[in-house]
């Protein structure tokens, strides 16, 4: 308060404090949050400080049920009583998944958690081969240890790697393994079901399913703020309308093993929009990192040397 007018910041004020030796700069509020909590680092630590915070349980109810409605009155897409039952199983799946990699999330940084999920094309990959479903391609697997490699130094290298929680981990893990499930039952019932009536009833099911849990749990406490809604919406329109029908329109066409292996674009694109939105830096060997998992990609995507010969007769 200056000569009785109020003043605001313009920006986060900084500060410079001298510990033992080091001297450091840190920017941050005095007051005004509800939780703080401390991500260590390589190097340092990030303390967070937060308020208004949605709880796990809203954030996935209003995804879902947000993205069912958009679905069912935007898209309209045509749904029979013979797609309504495998559909709203898969999306009540779903929700088995989701609830252990947000959980993840919640202890540990997002960077950390998507490494572990390079677990799933491995589980897809054999599990396929094992029930007969695919044939062996040392291809195929060789592009998803090259993946796996590309996962790890995106995660963990530099500055970017935060603090790993045992818990964390095995949640992870866990989530991994459900999702190779889920994508080998999406792939075999979206081969009689169309990939956009597929994602309808898989966010249907996902918000039937979230919504219970979360009102069981004492989790729809709705004293989040407002600029949550944004974040549920895009979550909503762009996470799930689009990429859980990209993802079954997908492995129809690619099959399981494939399709798994392409869903490890999410490790190297959940560091860049760390990078885009917080500010975090990518260290050369986070870069390296994410080249490796694009070339895994696109070899595993070149056609073989004898279809490309059958098709050239």
């Amino acid at each position: 308060m200056a000569a009785e007018a109020r003043e605001e910041w313009d920006g986060v004020p900084g500060f410079w404090t001298t510990i033992g030796d080091a001297s450091v700069k840190y920017h941050a509020w005095g007051d005004g949050y509800d939780d703080a909590r401390m991500i260590d680092h390589s190097g340092g630590f990030t303390a967070w400080y937060e308020r208004d915070g949605a709880t796990v349980g809203e954030f996935l109810s209003f995804r879902f049920t947000i993205a069912a409605i958009a679905f069912w009155i935007v898209l309209r897409p045509r749904v029979t009583m013979r797609d309504l039952v495998p559909g709203l199983l898969l999306g009540l799946a779903y929700c088995g998944q989701a609830s252990l990699y947000f959980t993840a999330v919640s202890m540990q940084d997002a960077s950390v958690t998507s490494v572990f999920q390079a677990v799933t094309p491995p589980i897809v990959a054999v599990t396929a081969v094992l029930i007969g479903r695919e044939r062996a391609r040392p291809r195929v697997f060789a592009a998803i240890g090259v993946a796996g490699i590309g996962m790890v130094l995106v995660g963990l290298a530099g500055d970017g790697g935060g603090k790993v929680v045992p818990l964390g981990v095995l949640l992870a893990i866990a989530s991994s393994a459900w999702y190779a499930g889920y994508l080998l039952a999406g792939e075999r019932i979206v081969k009689n079901v169309e990939p956009l009536v597929l994602g309808c009833l898989i966010a249907t099911g996902g918000a039937v399913g979230f919504s219970a849990g979360s009102l069981a749990l004492g989790q729809l406490r709705f004293d989040f703020g407002s600029e949550a809604w944004l974040w549920f919406a895009l979550s909503a329109l762009l996470s799930t309308v689009f990429a859980v029908t990209a993802v079954m329109a997908g492995i129809g066409r690619l099959g399981p093993s494939v399709g798994g292996l392409l869903t490890t674009f999410e490790t190297p694109s959940t560091i860049l929009y760390a990078a885009l939105v917080f500010g975090e830096q990518l260290s050369p060997l986070q870069w390296v990192g994410a080249m490796l998992v694009l070339v895994a990609v696109v070899t595993v995507q070149l056609p073989s040397r004898r279809a490309a010969t059958v098709s050239g007769r």
